[in-house]
């Protein structure tokens, strides 16, 4: 009897010194690549809340609909949120952006926070990939920030081949974040990017062990 309950002692201390579940925010500038980390990191082991996928779904919703409609009536076709014609309504009319934030931001929100818990409570390490995780206070959410730097070359031939944008664009758009050198102070592991698949993999694996190690204070 007393081996019994030696054991079960022994259970619940070693549950009790069980560190609790991390989350992970992902900090870089437009095309720095953090999608690619995340991936990389689900790879090993982690759950992926993404912030723009979950965005995408918020536009899908008929409130947000019809208030963007209400806004910008030139975004909204057939019913459904055109956003790229979104994007180019916001981004050139000045207050346009708070504005659209200010009705999709409070659904998004809730929705990771939902994640967050779920995953939690299930014991996983959670990544959260937001473009404006620093800007939004995103970074409240997690327990540790991983700055996510790439050439600024690579940057610009990466929004050029996936988003088609321009160089004039991206600048346009790196207007409304922070300075790459004021997140990178924010953060408290930098992972460099060259762009190769490989290299992605391995310094992935470099900061998720240095970020479960034992010893990380």
């Amino acid at each position: 009897m007393s081996k019994k309950g030696s054991r079960g002692q022994g259970s619940r201390i070693e549950k009790q010194k069980r560190p609790p579940p991390l989350v992970i925010g992902l900090v870089g500038g437009i095309g720095s690549g953090k999608s690619t980390v995340a991936a990389a990191m689900r790879g090993l082991g982690a759950r992926v809340v993404d912030a723009d996928r979950i965005a995408h779904a918020g536009l899908r919703d008929p409130s947000v609909i019809r208030r963007i409609r209400e806004h910008w009536p030139a975004a909204v076709r057939g019913g459904r949120v055109a956003r790229a014609a979104l994007a180019r309504e916001v981004f050139a009319r000045p207050g346009a952006l708070p504005r659209l934030e200010r009705i999709v931001h409070p659904r998004i929100l809730a929705r990771m926070r939902a994640a967050l818990r779920r995953h939690g409570q299930a014991g996983h390490t959670t990544v959260i990939d937001a473009p404006l995780l620093l800007e939004k206070g995103l970074d409240r959410l997690c327990d540790v920030l991983v700055f996510v730097e790439a050439p600024r070359l690579a940057v610009q031939r990466r929004v050029g081949r996936d988003r088609g944008w321009t160089p004039r664009e991206l600048r346009t758009r790196q207007k409304h974040q922070w300075s790459i050198k004021k997140k990178r102070g924010a953060c408290g592991f930098r992972l460099y990017n060259s762009g190769g698949r490989s290299s992605v993999l391995r310094e992935t694996h470099r900061i998720w062990s240095l970020i479960h190690s034992p010893t990380r204070s």
